[in-house]
């Protein structure tokens, strides 16, 4: 290396500060020299930033004609201040310097420094730079990065102000950043976590504080393949960060306006037991939100966010704020709350005003404050348990009652609905699922979806097909003849097994739409992951579904099982009085199953015998080789999808179906999305 630059890259510490832990006692001048020739692109001004005190250190870095002022604390080395001269600056700082660890940019140390573009702390330490040989010469520059430096703070208003910085490359230590570190850092793009080797990594931060990455060009802050963990996430921290996509965090507790009016937000996993007040207002973009282990969800949380479709809330939650869902004019997800014995509910005032819900369960101690889901959309509500419902809180469109909303229970009456003129069912839950099955009885079919000649598609034609019929937005004359063979045809079950062959004219209508249902939905049910619409279910969320079937409610939806291409008709989640152990026809353990979803399978074909439905598919249970068409009937339930409370799911079926890709397996509920049949043909 050039002996006059390699000295030029020094740490101008004394042997005495080095001696002392608690301070740079003495230090000597560096001459600041201009002796980089800047281009008029890279001209810049001279900026002085931070804290310079003449008892401290400095380290210059000629290459980028940069010097910092240093001082030494207990932890180590902090960054108190910087002077650059040119635009376009890479900061560079090595893991050590005279053996003390760099662990901290102090407060102020490049506030308003708009000639940084770029910030790197290596995991190596000096020299950081190197003379590279080449055919024809050779060069001086910088060495391969790599990571797992030694930083683990941002001051306060560290980098405030540094509208050119792009990006920041820390190590692999827990980062604490201050208030106001990024403030308006307007091209910040990502900030880097990275090992030894230089990969990135997850981030790990400790407390990110108030507004410190506020109005900043973040991406994401997590993803679907990673989670960040923090800490504290402050007050409005992430607060206008305009192309903010996606955030996939674990933290302690969510900040006021934290993420609020990030308009281009689409998507946000939440693992924290606290969603602060406003911490995602107006997120005009966002449309699908999962929570974990949350127990409060503060007022106005989620206000205005006009396009939020869908959020699962775990059984953790203890109270959803004011406000919270307020104007959230497309969120469909069903507000299904089961509370077991000690634990307790508030549900705010005026939370799920102006919601899609149109499906609601309360049961245990659970309070809904007045005009909790006013104007939403209700249909259905179980009522259960000690639960108070206050002023107009469920049912109503201003002063007006939701035609046809109904309350249903165990108890003899129910004194909202008393007071209110609702209707009320008591429900006999040993009879429940029976009358349950008998009303979407009509929609099971006698023709397997692979006989409709598109093996990889018409599965979904067939469950959008019942889904359409079943919400009467479809009747069965604009798909049946109204007669055949002297037969009234007034369901699925109706229709000749054989009705997609050409002697079946009188079919072809059926066969022909029920295609052009898959093709014009194909994009949205197979390919379009991020629409919002589909509805995760997990072991979280399963015991309130099932609520609603232990009631007798059909909650109609289409189960797409994604890592099939598959998709079938959904009517319910039942939780099964007696577990059951089945011995798994894939994996061959044994498991006991609580819960099973109420599929129309058509990759069956069914058919009523002594009353009851039976199945006929192409798996290796109800068909093999010689098998004759009055064998391998099986009884409906064996076409059901068996789940443990854990979430993990039977592989008995599907294994074999023509209608599904090759080899793939069921695993657990994550297999699954559900859409609500009320939002079949919207959000393309």
């Amino acid at each position: 290396m050039n002996n006059k630059i390699k000295r030029s890259i020094a740490v101008t510490l004394t042997a005495a500060a080095i001696c002392n832990p608690l301070s740079i006692s003495n230090s000597f001048s560096v001459p600041f020299a201009n002796t980089t020739t800047a281009s008029a692109a890279d001209a810049g001004q001279e900026i002085k930033s931070g804290t310079w005190s003449r008892y401290d250190g400095t380290y210059y870095d000629q290459y980028e004609d940069v010097m910092f002022n240093l001082k030494m604390t207990e932890k180590g080395i902090v960054i108190t201040g910087c002077l650059t001269r040119k635009a376009n600056t890479t900061i560079r700082i090595p893991k050590q310097l005279y053996g003390r660890d760099v662990v901290a940019v102090g407060d102020h140390a490049f506030e308003g420094q708009k000639n940084i573009t770029s910030v790197m702390f290596y995991g190596i330490n000096e020299p950081i730079y190197t003379t590279l040989y080449h055919q024809g010469g050779s060069s001086f520059g910088p060495t391969y990065f790599k990571g797992a430096s030694a930083i683990s703070e941002i001051g306060e208003s560290a980098f405030e102000g540094c509208s050119n910085l792009k990006s920041v490359t820390v190590g692999n230590k827990e980062l604490t950043v201050g208030d106001y570190a990024f403030y308006e850092c307007n091209n910040l793009g990502y900030i880097q976590f990275t090992n030894a080797s230089g990969a990135n990594i997850a981030p790990v931060y400790g407390n990110i504080g108030d507004s410190a990455f506020f109005k900043t060009n973040l991406k994401s802050f997590g993803d679907h393949s990673w989670t960040v963990r923090c800490k504290n996430i402050g007050d409005f921290a992430f607060d206008r960060c305009d192309n903010l996509e996606q955030v996939n965090i674990i933290a302690e507790n969510i900040g006021r306006y934290s993420f609020g009016s990030d308009k281009k937000m689409k998507s946000a996993i939440i693992d924290s037991p606290e969603v602060g007040e406003y911490s995602f207002y107006k997120c005009s973009a966002l449309d699908d939100v999962k929570l974990l282990n949350t127990k409060r969800i503060g007022n106005h949380a989620f206000d205005s966010c006009v396009e939020l479709k869908t959020i699962s809330i775990p059984n953790s939650i203890e109270s959803i704020g004011e406000f919270a869902f307020c104007y959230d004019s497309k969120l469909c997800t069903p507000a299904l709350f089961v509370k077991a014995p000690g634990q307790r509910l508030c549900i705010g005032r005026f939370a799920y005003y102006g919601t899609a819900v149109e499906y609601a369960a309360f049961s245990g101690n659970i309070a809904i404050n007045d005009y909790a889901f006013r104007n939403s959309k209700l249909k259905k509500a179980v009522v259960e348990g000690n639960v108070s419902i206050n002023s107009y809180a469920l049912g109503f469109d201003g002063n007006t009652r939701n035609p046809g909303f109904t309350i249903y229970g165990n108890a003899n009456s129910n004194s909202y609905a008393s007071s209110y003129g609702i209707p009320y069912v008591k429900v006999d839950k040993n009879k429940a699922v029976n009358n349950l099955m008998n009303e979407v009885k009509p929609y099971f079919m006698g023709i397997d979806a692979g006989k409709f000649g598109n093996d990889n598609g018409c599965c979904a034609g067939v469950a959008l097909a019942q889904m359409l019929t079943y919400t009467n937005r479809l009747s069965f004359a604009e798909l049946f003849p109204v007669k055949y063979n002297g037969k009234q045809i007034t369901r699925f079950l109706d229709v000749p097994n054989d009705a997609y062959t050409a002697n079946r004219p009188e079919f072809k209508k059926f066969t022909t739409d029920v295609y052009n249902y898959w093709k014009d939905q194909n994009y949205y049910l197979f390919y379009n992951k991020h629409t919002g619409y589909e509805i995760n279910f997990t072991p979280d969320t399963i015991e309130g579904y099932s609520k609603l079937t232990e009631y007798g409610i059909v909650l109609p939806g289409v189960v797409r099982v994604k890592n099939h291409n598959h998709s079938v008709a959904s009517f319910g989640i039942e939780k099964l009085k007696t577990t059951i152990k089945i011995t798994d026809d894939i994996s061959h353990t044994e498991k006991t199953y609580e819960y099973r979803i109420l599929v129309s399978e058509n990759g069956y074909r069914f058919k009523e015998q002594n009353g009851r439905l039976v199945a006929k598919g192409s798996d290796h249970f109800t068909w093999w080789p010689g098998c004759r068409e009055e064998e391998g009937w099986t009884d409906i339930d064996n076409t059901y999808i068996y789940v443990t409370a854990s979430g993990d799911c039977y592989q008995q079926r599907w294994d074999k179906g023509q209608n599904v890709k090759s080899n793939a397996k069921l695993s657990t509920l994550a297999d699954f999305d559900f859409l609500l049949a009320s939002n079949i043909g919207s959000g393309k």
